[in-house]
């Protein structure tokens, strides 16, 4: 019964922002149905960030599917919270106040076109959503994906990123993206 359970609670659970979430209703904080993006979590775990100073749990790829150990750590630095599976799932997570994140999204873009070393191609520009390839300007034959996502989460705003010295291709960043859907709030005890 628990496990029937579980993907029930996570999905009744989400709140999206990031790419493709319904920003009229993450707005007003209102829960409805049939705007929940229902997500497969085939292949994931459950990873609890509590722990580390976070009221949230996440989907992330199993050892199998990431081949490695979910590895989650604070850094002590930025106070960001790093998840990695593998070599080829890392993104940081942190709170911070929305008109923060939407300026420093703003100021990314801005980044990203007047950039003299990379590349950069815009994939996905959605309001709290930037999905990008980067290519060094001497060497075009390796591109490599990013992005950049604000996500509410409980009245929350978080910045979400993957980590930028990681060597992604697109389906990389698809799954962290799959990931982020699945970020939910976790009662504090």
């Amino acid at each position: 019964m628990k496990k029937l359970l579980l993907p029930f609670a996570v999905i009744a659970t989400i709140a999206l922002v990031s790419c493709g979430g319904n920003s009229e209703a993450d707005s007003t904080n209102e829960t409805d149905s049939t705007n929940v993006e229902v997500v497969d979590t085939k292949g994931m775990i459950e990873l609890m960030l509590t722990e580390h100073g976070y009221d949230l749990k996440v989907m992330v790829p199993n050892e199998d599917e990431a081949k490695g150990t979910p590895v989650v750590s604070l850094n002590d630095a930025t106070g960001a919270l790093d998840i990695k599976v593998g070599e080829n799932f890392h993104f940081s997570l942190m709170e911070d106040d929305m008109a923060y994140l939407q300026e420093t999204l703003t100021l990314l873009k801005s980044d990203l076109a007047e950039n003299f070393t990379f590349n950069n191609t815009i994939i996905t520009d959605e309001e709290n959503c930037l999905v990008y390839k980067s290519a060094l300007k001497n060497d075009a034959e390796r591109e490599y994906y990013h992005f950049f996502s604000i996500v509410e989460v409980g009245g929350k705003y978080y910045s979400v990123q993957d980590d930028q010295m990681g060597e992604f291709k697109q389906h990389h960043i698809d799954k962290m993206l799959k990931s982020l859907k699945t970020l939910a709030a976790v009662m504090a005890s």
